[in-house]
């Protein structure tokens, strides 16, 4: 019991050495907070700010230049006297302890339509396909199809889509037999035999009646 009645009396009395210490008598700089002590007093920066101790003056600190201030998949952007964390685009979060990847597929590629008119009223940006990566997404054009797979929708609701007809047939991308016509049709292609031959167009042989 002696001793916590020492104690608090200690403590009581390194409080009333504190409050002692007049600030006002020994005044920081205006951008500078004065904390007593027991050997007087100690001038401290404002948060955001760091002390130049060759003149004990305060400047401003770039939290960004710091590794790890916000996430791998942020942007730092130094303020005064504080920062700002934004996730990049394609990431969603707070910028500093979390940036998720936006699946943009499930948010472009729905399509709504219209209930008086029944007619579509958003197409999404890709054509045919949309492939999510981390924080950007990709159009794909459908089979026999070229292009970057994007579409748009123009100010008088026509739709126009970036993908165009690969001709196999001109790019010689096709599995027709060597004695076969290449056909191209939009999206794909069609194999006819050559006269003369017989087959599906894929596989062409001579009738065996013509074989002696």
């Amino acid at each position: 019991m002696f001793s916590v009645v020492v104690a608090l009396c200690l403590l009581l009395s390194i409080a009333s050495q504190l409050d002692m210490t007049d600030c006002a008598e020994y005044p920081c700089a205006d951008d500078q907070i004065c904390i007593p002590t027991l050997m007087g007093h100690e001038c401290h920066c404002y948060k955001g700010y760091a002390m130049d101790i060759s003149n004990n003056s305060c400047y401003q600190f770039d939290e960004c230049s710091v590794d790890g201030m916000c996430h791998n998949n942020a942007n730092c952007t130094d303020t005064d006297g504080s920062y700002i964390c934004e996730c990049y685009p394609g990431y969603d979060g707070d910028g500093k302890y979390n940036c998720r990847d936006i699946n943009e597929c499930k948010l472009i590629m729905h399509v709504e339509t219209d209930n008086v008119t029944g007619e579509d009223t958003n197409y999404g940006h890709c054509a045919f396909k949309c492939i999510n990566n981390d924080g950007s997404f990709e159009c794909e054009c459908d089979e026999g199809l070229t292009g970057t797979g994007l579409q748009e929708v123009g100010e008088n609701g026509t739709v126009e889509q970036f993908c165009e007809d690969h001709n196999e047939c001109m790019f010689d991308t096709h599995d027709c037999d060597q004695e076969a016509h290449c056909n191209n049709t939009d999206g794909s292609y069609h194999c006819t035999c050559m006269e003369g031959y017989i087959g599906n167009g894929w596989m062409c042989s001579i009738p065996d009646s013509f074989i002696t």
